[in-house]
């Protein structure tokens, strides 16, 4: 039996004339739970169907007791959608809260969120979230996978940030997996703005780094982090400081472990691994005024040679000079004097040279003429002067002075010039240079693990 909203509403008002007597009425039951109860198993309950205009506006509907406004709690099925937004409606049930219509949830505009899209919301009175200080998570298979707390932190695959301070706080271990997250935080850009465009940017005004990353395996050989470019212009990774100050800094590396500990850790490597060899540059420097320095030792294994265009044909050449190499830590300084009319020549030395020189030797090479009667007359005084004698009015005398180097940094450190030295402990079986040794690599004291198929591609 179908029953229209109007025939409803008679047949409630006849029972409740003829019922008075009872506070519950009961249509298509004789035992009502309720004040107005109705029963069917095939039809449902049929509102009145009106065209409203607005949600601040009450009409068509209005009280039958006079003609006014509805009386709030009144309830229609709206079937236009009509008005601007934000008090427009749409199609579905509303009811009258006493100053406008508000949709019942569940209902097209109503007060909860559509998974299909809302409209006409405002950001001052409608948000996902809690107004009070509980958290607010995400799940998926009943697994939590993301926490906006009540401080504002931002919690993906953890309900408990590692650090007190942390805003954005990534688990890449969890998540219900048995390995983790192989990238636990991926940003792909795409922009073409220009060369100032990034897939990400960090700034940091305070006091701390734009950046921080640690890394806590002792196995792995990924880097803390890793910079890969698939660009023959752009570097794999740049440091670059634009404060002028003679404490800027471009790149640090900085090795943080106990102080005395015995172990040779780097705090920067450079490598360049390539198909060919003589070719590649595993650090390359340019400076103004050094391109690369260090206030302690220095050290190689091949030898130490300066490489500049050739003079004769700089577009095509090369030209190498090399070091002197020698078993001990030697200043040299020459030169070339003329014998006065006695035969003597006296030779000043630079003013610094008694303070930074022990353990003279002398050479000399006549210039010109034989004189197998020219000698060091006297020695080399605490003015760094000496005299050459024996030689012929007028003519040359080629000399030539090596000492020992005796500055505060070898008086501070004589074993520096110790040429013969133990390995030690954990040296000892490697090698400085495994390869000519016909070993391979990692039999080297430096060597360092690097995967060469480490990649991260789009």
């Amino acid at each position: 039996m179908n029953i229209t909203f109007s025939r409803l509403v008679c047949m409630v008002s006849i029972a409740l004339c003829s019922q008075i007597s009872f506070s519950q009425v009961g249509i298509g039951i004789t035992t009502p739970n309720a004040a107005l109860e109705v029963s069917s198993a095939t039809g449902g309950l049929l509102p009145p169907q009106v065209s409203l205009t607005d949600i601040t506006v009450s009409a068509p509907v209005v009280n039958p007791n006079g003609g006014g406004v509805p009386v709030a709690g009144t309830f229609v099925w709206n079937t236009a959608a009509a008005g601007v937004s934000p008090n427009n409606v749409v199609p579905g049930l509303y009811y009258w809260d006493g100053v406008r219509w508000v949709a019942f949830a569940g209902s097209p505009g109503g007060l909860d969120w559509s998974l299909l899209g809302n409209g006409g919301t405002s950001v001052a009175s409608a948000f996902l979230g809690t107004i009070d200080t509980q958290d607010l998570a995400l799940r998926t298979d009943n697994i939590e996978r993301f926490r906006l707390d009540s401080a504002g932190r931002f919690l993906f695959n953890n309900p408990t940030p590692a650090f007190a301070f942390d805003l954005v706080d990534i688990d890449g271990g969890a998540g219900g997996t048995t390995t983790g997250y192989e990238y636990a935080f991926n940003v792909y850009g795409t922009s073409s703005v220009g060369s100032s465009a990034a897939a990400g940017y960090f700034s940091q005004s305070g006091e701390g780094a734009a950046i921080w990353a640690e890394n806590f395996s002792t196995t792995g050989t990924m880097a803390t982090i890793f910079g890969e470019s698939e660009s023959a212009t752009v570097p794999a990774m740049e440091g670059r400081t634009n404060f002028a100050d003679d404490a800027s800094v471009g790149v640090l590396g900085h090795v943080n472990v106990a102080i005395g500990s015995t172990v040779d850790a780097k705090g920067v490597v450079g490598r360049s691994v390539t198909t060919g060899a003589g070719f590649g540059y595993g650090v390359y420097g340019e400076g103004n005024w050094y391109g690369l320095y260090t206030p302690d030792d220095s050290g190689a294994g091949g030898v130490k040679t300066f490489l500049i265009d050739h003079p004769l044909d700089p577009e095509n050449k090369l030209l190498r000079h090399y070091s002197v190499e020698s078993n001990e830590v030697l200043n040299m300084y020459r030169g070339v004097m003329v014998f006065d009319a006695n035969g003597n020549a006296k030779v000043q030395l630079p003013n610094y040279f008694t303070a930074i020189n022990i353990n003279y030797s002398y050479q000399l090479s006549a210039i010109g003429q034989p004189m197998p009667n020219m000698y060091v007359k006297t020695e080399i005084d605490n003015n760094g002067s000496f005299v050459i004698s024996g030689g012929a009015a007028g003519a040359k005398v080629s000399w030539t002075v090596h000492a020992n180097r005796n500055d505060r940094y070898m008086q501070k450190y004589p074993e520096k010039a110790i040429p013969e030295l133990d390995k030690k402990q954990g040296q000892k079986g490697k090698y400085m240079q495994p390869k000519i040794w016909d070993k391979s690599e990692e039999m080297g004291i430096n060597y360092i693990k690097i995967n060469p198929n480490l990649s991260k591609e789009k």
